[in-house]
């Protein structure tokens, strides 16, 4: 077990349990708030297109923005786990989702959650693995155990070991690769992964939030007079609530604000988003600030 020695820092052991689950969840989660809901007559579009899975250096760590160099160290370990990379068979059970371009904290403009996600690598001084666990772990479970197995093999294969540092660091490092897909060629920045066949519904309007849940400030935060900003990858159900199964915290300062940001959501109400007249699943960002009243 491994606790960040700055306790804004979300636990691995908590990010592996929550990935864990997420994976878990979505296996065996009732597929009812993916169901469309549709007046007689009506139909949602689907659009199935065959997209380039990528893999690219993250933007950002919670409060850490990453500089141009760290993104070029962060392009090796992701070009040496896209060398171990070993494709799936299929990508299994996931929801068909309306998915609009959206831009997570940490990353690139994305879509396609059942494969869009970002891993960490907590590096030691000689660039091997200290830890490597997901922030935001993709729904396909079969691709997410493919990745996360390219990177072990990548470290146990010392891939990573001639990576250069930090300069004069002696520390370990925290290094956040993004996979995502792109509708055409791969960007500079990033490296092809594989091909996929995906499919979503072709959106009319967006989820919007019409009811937000109650909100609370956890009493060690607040006692601490801790800030936190946060953020939730949110799958909205066409029943217009969210489907916690699929839902997952992209951005966390501080640990506390868990279970706060998890129960606002749950108690959130949405107008779904909509297609063909139909009300749809669809995922949207919703972003969370926390601050303590100045005296």
């Amino acid at each position: 077990m491994c606790f960040w020695n700055d306790v804004r820092f979300l636990p691995r052991l908590l990010f592996a349990l929550v990935a864990t689950a997420v994976c878990a969840r979505a296996q065996g989660a009732t597929m009812q708030p993916a169901v469309p809901i549709c007046a007689a007559g009506q139909a949602p579009q689907i659009d199935t297109e065959v997209v380039t899975v990528v893999i690219n250096p993250g933007t950002a760590w919670n409060r850490r923005t990453y500089t141009d160099a760290d993104r070029g160290r962060i392009l090796f370990y992701a070009d040496a786990i896209r060398q171990r990379f070993v494709q799936p068979a299929d990508l299994g059970v996931t929801p068909t989702l309306a998915e609009p371009l959206y831009e997570a904290w940490g990353g690139e403009l994305s879509r396609h959650s059942a494969v869009g996600g970002k891993l960490v690598l907590v590096v030691k001084s000689n660039g091997r693995l200290r830890e490597a666990f997901w922030q935001v772990v993709p729904l396909s479970a079969p691709f997410a155990r493919a990745l996360y197995a390219a990177a072990i093999a990548a470290d146990t294969a010392r891939d990573f070991e001639g990576i250069p540092g930090a300069a004069e660091s002696h520390v370990d490092d925290t290094l956040v690769v993004q996979v995502r897909t792109v509708p055409g060629e791969p960007p500079s920045n990033a490296l092809p992964l594989m091909r996929a066949r995906l499919t979503s519904y072709v959106m009319d309007s967006p989820a919007v939030t019409i009811k937000e849940g109650t909100m609370y400030y956890p009493t060690n935060a607040e006692y601490a007079r801790v800030e936190n900003e946060g953020e939730m990858q949110v799958v909205v159900g066409s029943d217009g609530k969210a489907v916690m199964a699929w839902s997952q915290i992209t951005r966390i300062d501080w640990r506390d604000f868990v279970t706060t940001m998890r129960r606002a959501i749950e108690g959130s109400l949405f107008a779904p988003a909509r297609s063909g007249g139909c009300a749809v699943p669809s995922v949207m960002i919703h972003r969370f600030k926390f601050s303590v009243e100045r005296r």
